[in-house]
């Protein structure tokens, strides 16, 4: 057992990446990277309680995009049945009209 455990255990330069990313985490930036962004990066560490809060308003006002715009296509899509339903209706009235015109009288 202990010679799994000493298997699994992080050596080498894995675990100097792991340490150095630890590391970058914990300080932000270094090098010349932190003399271009550091400005950038601490006003959004500023603002991020405002976008923390503003997340769940903009996907409720996302959700409710979504809904008015399905809304619209099936109020759209029912009135184009509709209508189609009722031209549909009057060339068949029109050709039950014309079949029954075209029966000659019968002599009675």
């Amino acid at each position: 057992m202990s010679k799994a455990d000493a298997r699994s255990a992080p050596a080498g330069k894995v675990f100097a990446q792991n340490q150095r990313i630890a590391e970058l985490q914990r300080n932000g930036m270094i090098g010349p990277a932190r003399l271009l962004a550091e400005p950038a990066y601490q006003k959004f560490l500023a603002a991020e309680p405002f976008f923390r809060r503003a997340i769940p308003v903009l996907t409720i006002i996302f959700l409710v995009i979504i809904g008015a715009v399905r809304f619209v296509t099936l109020t759209n899509q029912r009135d184009f049945l509709i209508s189609q339903a009722k031209s549909h209706v009057s060339l068949t009235a029109a050709l039950i009209d014309a079949r029954a015109n075209a029966i000659p009288e019968s002599a009675s």
